[in-house]
């Protein structure tokens, strides 16, 4: 009885939040980048926030303006620390690194 109870509980908190106690102390103090865009903006989202940011496709990848990073909704208000922008550039760029995409900021 007691094993079907508990199987039925962890499904349901696998449906509510299908990262485990394990995996998220495990990731803890790693960060993830996920970078994508358009031709127009490229998106850095880290650390549940996304920052955005324009520039222009060239060949093989991407630029990036540094002057136009931009938190987007819900953080828009909030001011993009020098900090904060120097992070999100570092983790794109290392993201980026070994991939087909060439992705510079300026």
């Amino acid at each position: 009885m007691w094993t079907v109870f508990l199987i039925c509980f962890f499904r349901l908190i696998m449906t509510i939040d299908p990262m485990t106690h394990f995996e998220k102390s495990f990731l803890k103090g790693i960060t993830y980048m996920k970078v994508s865009g358009t031709s127009s903006h490229v998106y850095l989202d880290m650390d549940d926030r996304i920052i955005k940011a324009e520039g222009e496709m060239i060949v093989g990848g991407f630029v990036a303006y540094k002057s136009t990073m931009k938190f987007e909704p819900p953080y828009e208000n909030e001011p993009v620390s020098d900090e904060s922008r120097q992070k999100y550039i570092d983790e794109a760029l290392k993201k980026t690194k070994d991939s087909g995409m060439k992705l510079e900021f300026e």
